[in-house]
């Protein structure tokens, strides 16, 4: 093979001006061309390309690749219309050889520029070779070569590529003011001689007479041979105007065709209209890139250059013009492929105020709108989107702009378009969130790119309605009186919802009659809350301290009066709670017998307990506390466990059947260890007895629950009863353990008309028991007596679905005889709907009557029913009072479905108060079991209060306010038993108030806009009320309630003033275990200086625990020795997480800093020993 000794050198001829008007060049034939003028003072030296040295003299075969010459390239910003489009560049071959070569080649270096910053990044100068081969031509040793550019080898300043690679291509970038150098390789390459044409066929034998030839004509004269023909120049593919239709082919690029490689196809269109264009590659083999140019300037707009095969895609928004598209591969690469090219014309909807898109109402269900953002460039660049939307009430609204490729914000903007409400700013593609609470109202939705990204977006947007729940401020749901006999529990979940939707904190209030030993528990949690009681004055007797999920429990000695239970969530927690309040009679010799049993009533599933001591000797009494009773109920045969713990000293513990005497089971641990007894029961009655060992004397707790073991049930189908039948009869057995025990026989039954039956259980030789079901299995009467004493049950039922259970008393067995007797045709009794006809409810109505007695025949009065009108919406209260024995009442809509009940024990008196809609309601009054009362029934509906309900009648602006009102009056047929008032303050204010002129107590409470209680005045008596503090700007309001039955009229005065600088400090007492916890709240501005500092006396050296929560916004915790100066510890948790220290510190005093973040917040304080 081959080989040329040589070298090169490069030089420059004479440029093509192409479109520029006022085009400057210099260096025709030199080594170094440069063009432009620059008029800029800031900017120096114009564009040049130079061939800045060759390599030592070559070796090199045929087709084998080698360096002819460096070139290096400046690039600054030119004047416009000062370039050149292209330059020719001619390579000087010098070979040695038999004879000496000295031969010239020449090609186009064409030059495009780019919008500074508009190509993926990259700024600067293209410089890119349109044809890589020449007809030009050399002989060598008989053989005909010519020489080949493959392209530039260059370190890449080069779109999507980074390293120190060398690559290989057709084109290179140049940044601006910059200077940048490449290696331009080619190769030599034989040339193809075309075959030479055929013989002519021999001439045929002469004729032996010919004729006489004619003179033969002259021979032309030889035609020169051609020149050799000039590089083919591929046209321009014209695609015409691109807004009237699509346009997509298949070509292919970087072949090579008669000598020639085609490194660049040209597609050359038209927009008639500012238009979003979408050019597609694909179907590639080896890669290919793809670019818009400017026709006019040459200017390279927009370029996609992914990698391998991978598809080519721009899309960008370009105005009114003339445009071509230019299809190339990088170095050898070849490939077929697919080019698709799309127009659609520009719109200005969602560009501004005005042309947004109005998305409606909002509601619970999500409205979702997909588009794409920061496409095209200069004026035409698509910056914003709007969107309209409207609120019909007060609302949590959720937006959310996912979907993202680059980064995009969005905000909420006020009615007017201009005012920023929110925002949402996070960094990448990662997605933006608003959730927040919005008045009535309309709105605006901004989305925009970040800086010069582009992006495809998904916008998503909903709202829920505000509702503000009875348990989310005090003085929260009312569980009513607890006894030792009227146990309170109360499920629910505490820190679910989003945003200001969040539930934080769940209120309730009970009552205590008398002094009792009272217990509350939370627990069944999930995660980590916290629990505080208060008493009547509103002050804080005990807080959860426990971490995690562990149980939260208070035992303590109960004065009577109203009390407060708070539930709220540690930091973002979010659970499910169960919260147990239970009372016990303090120091007496209680449940000394079976008779005497504390009745737990029926044990389920859900734990019960009881706090007691026993063993004690009291002085009020004659003799010692030996023992206590108590008993329970199993419904179904179950697996019951008892737990007796939290001993002082040693206790036993006992379990009886149903007579008190048999022994069941027992445990009797040593010393202060748990009792338990474990085991499975039949369903019955059972005692259970502690009792001390030798002279013990312990506190305990016991505690019994149940979980049902589901019993086999024999099953009969009575069938009908009508007026053709009326009876039925069957003997079976009951409790025996042939084939596994039988502890339930069930027979089914059905009234095809109104009718009395009367069903007996009889011919027992033990004890057995008889129910009646209604056809959802709900118990509707039951006889239950002892021993083998027949069961009967006698009622008047309406048409319909029943059953009838036979079940054993424990593990008792007995054969039976079951009869039923039909009669049709109830006597008809106010027991049945509507009953009392009370018509249009506009005045108080009363009714006194008796519920549960009989006629001494077949009936007895179990239901009274009363039916009311209201002609508009109202509230409406209904009491139940002058009980002798257990009775309820119920609320029912017009088909009878239940509204609301009131169930309380024994001879509480019943009440419901519920807002109500025009219409038709039932009251339902009905005994408890077997009880037989007089009663009171008493409806009325409750006029508006203005002012009742939080937050209540808006003041404004609060300046200085002066009122005289009054509280806890009757008005309008309703008791008025709250004032509120909302008002704003424009700027961090020292916040006054004083409540003065009662004649009865009353009390006052400040809130800010969310409902969290910031301070409260709760004096006793007619003393005047006062509250002092700063508050930041913002909204508030206070309300003034009377205590308890109290009525008076009063005189509130308000007043702010203009504040900055720390809260002051608060000495918070002396602790010690009389006094732990100590507590303080209060309020930090928005300053990142804003602190507040309390002081402490620790009685004795301990542990200390503090505690900083209640947290609206960051703030953090730390503790220093008492002149401030020695940090002893501290707590920064991000967001609204609570902070704690715990320490161990000597007896002294201390200085306890609350430390603002920037944001405002109220918190609670907490310092207590460990």
């Amino acid at each position: 093979m081959t080989t040329f000794q040589g070298s090169a050198k490069i030089t420059w001829g004479k440029p093509d001006e192409g479109s520029n008007s006022s085009s400057f060049y210099r260096g025709v034939g030199t080594s170094e061309v440069s063009w432009g003028k620059i008029t800029n003072p800031f900017f120096f030296d114009n564009n040049k390309i130079s061939f800045v040295e060759s390599p030592l003299p070559f070796g090199v075969k045929v087709g084998e690749s080698f360096n002819l010459g460096n070139l290096a390239t400046w690039n600054s910003f030119i004047d416009e219309g000062t370039g050149i489009d292209s330059v020719p560049m001619k390579v000087e071959l010098d070979l040695d050889g038999p004879q000496e070569i000295n031969q010239t080649f020449e090609f186009d270096l064409e030059l495009s520029s780019t919008r500074n910053g508009a190509a993926n990044g990259q700024s600067g100068g293209v410089y890119f070779l349109p044809q890589t081969s020449t007809n030009e031509t050399f002989q060598y040793d008989g053989q005909e070569y010519s020489i080949d550019l493959i392209g530039f080898e260059q370190f890449p300043y080069f779109p999507g590529d980074e390293g120190n690679t060398a690559l290989l291509g057709t084109r290179f970038y140049t940044p601006y003011e910059s200077s940048y150098a490449v290696s331009l390789i080619a190769q030599i390459t034989e040339v193809e001689v075309p075959e030479p044409a055929p013989e002519p066929a021999p001439e045929p034998a002469p004729d032996p007479s010919p004729e006489p030839a004619p003179e033969p004509a002259p021979e032309p004269a030889p035609e020169p041979a051609p020149d050799p023909s000039p590089a083919p120049i591929e046209l321009p593919v014209q695609v015409g105007i691109l807004n009237e239709g699509n346009y997509r082919n298949t070509d292919r690029v970087g072949f090579t065709e008669n000598n020639f490689r085609d490194v660049v196809d040209t597609y050359e269109f038209e927009l008639t209209k500012e238009s979003e264009v979408n050019v597609t590659l694909d179907q590639l083999r080896q890669n290919a890139n793809v670019e818009i140019v400017e026709t006019e300037t040459d200017t390279i707009l927009f370029q996609s250059t992914e990698s391998g095969t991978r598809r080519e895609t721009i899309t960008e928004i370009l105005e009114k013009g003339e445009y071509s598209v230019r299809v190339y591969t990088e170095g050898l690469e070849k490939t077929r492929y697919r080019l698709g090219l799309q127009a659609e014309e520009m719109t200005e909807e969602k560009d501004s105020i005005s042309t947004a898109k109005n998305l409606g109402i909002l509601s619970s269900q999500e409205i979702s709108e997909l588009d794409r953002i920061g496409f095209g460039r200069g004026v035409s660049r698509d910056k914003q989107d709007y969107y309209k939307f409207s609120l019909q009430a007060k609302s949590d609204i959720s937006l959310t702009l996912d979907r993202l490729t680059r980064n995009a914000d969005v905000e909420i903007l006020d009615s007017d378009g201009r005012t920023l409400l929110f925002r949402s700013n996070k960094g990448g593609r990662t997605q933006e969130k608003i959730n927040e609470t919005l008045e009535e109202g309309d709105y605006y939705i901004k989305v925009k790119p970040r800086g010069s990204a582009k992006t495809n977006y998904r916008l998503g947007i909903s709202a829920e309605e505000v509702i503000q729940e009875q348990d989310d401020s005090k003085p929260g749901i009312d569980l009513g009186v607890v006894t030792p006999i009227n146990e309170i529990g109360k499920r629910e979940s505490i820190g679910r919802g989003q945003g200001r939707r969040r539930d934080t904190n769940d209120y309730y209030n009970f009552t205590v009659t008398s002094d009792n030993i009272v217990t509350l528990t939370l627990d069944n949690l999930k995660a980590n809350a916290d629990i505080q009681l208060f008493n009547s004055d509103d002050e804080i007797i005990w807080r959860g301290q426990e971490r995690g999920r562990r149980k939260e429990e208070f035992t303590e000695l109960l004065e009577p009066g109203n009390y407060t239970v708070r539930v709220f969530p540690r930091g973002n927690a979010r659970t499910d709670y169960r919260l147990g309040i239970t009372a016990q009679w303090p120091f007496i010799d209680d449940y000394v017998s079976p008779d005497e049993a504390f009745d737990f009533e029926v044990v389920t599933v859900d734990e019960q307990r009881v706090i007691n001591e026993v063993g004690q000797t009291y002085a009020s009494q004659t003799g010692r506390d030996q023992q206590d009773w108590f008993r329970f109920e199993v419904s179904q045969e179950s697996d019951v466990n008892i737990d007796l713990r939290q001993l002082r000293q040693n206790l036993d513990l006992i379990l009886y059947d149903d007579d008190g005497t048999t022994l069941l089971d027992d445990s009797k641990n040593r010393g202060r260890q748990k009792e338990n007894i474990n085991l499975p029961l039949d369903a019955g009655e059972y005692y259970v007895k502690v009792q001390p060992k030798g002279g013990a004397r312990s506190r305990y707790q016991l505690t019994i629950n149940a979980d049902e073991i589901e019993p086999p049930v024999e099953i009969f189908n009575i069938g009908d009863f009508s007026q053709e039948r009326t009876s039925y009869s069957n003997n079976d057995r009951i409790g025996l353990t042939q084939s596994g025990r039988n502890e339930i026989d069930r027979y089914f039954f059905t009234l095809s008309e109104d009718g009395r039956v009367d069903v007996t259980l009889d011919e027992l030789s033990a004890n057995a028991n008889l129910r009646l079901l209604d056809s959802q299995g709900s118990l509707m009467f039951d006889s239950r007596n002892t021993r083998d004493t027949p069961e009967e049950v006698g009622q008047d039922l309406e048409a319909g679905d029943y059953s009838l259970e036979v079940f054993p008393q424990n593990s008792a067995r007995t054969s039976y005889n079951l009869s039923v007797e039909f009669t049709p045709e109830i006597i008809p009794h106010d027991d049945n709907p509507p009953g009392e006809i009370i018509g249009e409810l506009t005045q108080e109505y009363v009714r006194e009557d008796q519920i549960g007695f009989s006629d001494g025949e077949d009936y007895r009065d179990q239901n009274d029913y009363h039916t009311f009108t209201l002609d508009e919406q109202k509230q409406v209260e209904i009491s139940l009072d002058n009980l002798r024995a257990n009775a309820n009442v119920e609320l029912l809509d017009s088909s009878g479905s239940l509204l609301k009940r009131s169930n309380n024990r024994g001879r509480q008196s019943e009440s419901i108060t519920e807002q109500l809609d025009a219409g038709e309601y039932r009251i339902r009054v009905y005994p408890q079991g077997g009880a037989r009362t007089d009663y009171t029934l008493t409806v009325n509906t409750l006029a508006a209060d203005d002012d009742g309900t939080p937050p209540g009648v808006d003041i404004g602006v609060l300046g200085s306010y002066d009122v005289n009102d009054r509280i806890g009056f009757t008005e309008g047929g309703s008791r008025d038993r709250a004032d509120y008032r909302q008002f704003t303050l424009e700027q961090d204010s020292k916040f006054s108030l004083n409540l003065t002129n009662l004649r009865q107590n009353a009390d006052v409470v400040l809130y800010d806009i969310d409902g969290t209680l910031l301070k409260r005045g709760a004096k006793s008596g007619r003393s005047n009320e006062e509250i002092s503090m700063d508050l930041e700007a913002g909204d508030y309001y206070v309300g003034v309630l009377p205590k308890g039955s109290a009525r008076t009229t009063y005189n509130l005065n308000m007043s702010a003033s203009p504040v900055s600088g720390p809260i002051p400090d608060t000495d918070l007492g002396t602790l010690n275990f009389a006094t732990d916890p100590l507590t303080g709240d209060g309020v930090l501005i928005s300053s990142r200086g804003s602190e507040a500092n309390y002081t402490f006396d620790l009685a004795e050296t301990d542990f200390v625990e503090i505690t900083l929560d209640g947290l609206r916004a960051n703030a953090n915790l730390e503790l220093y020795n008492s002149d401030g100066r020695q940090l002893l510890g501290s707590s920064s948790n991000s967001g609204t997480r609570a902070e704690e220290i715990e320490v161990f510190l000597e007896a002294d005093t201390y200085l306890v800093k609350v430390l603002g973040q920037g944001q405002a917040t109220s918190f609670d304080l907490s310092v207590g020993l460990g």
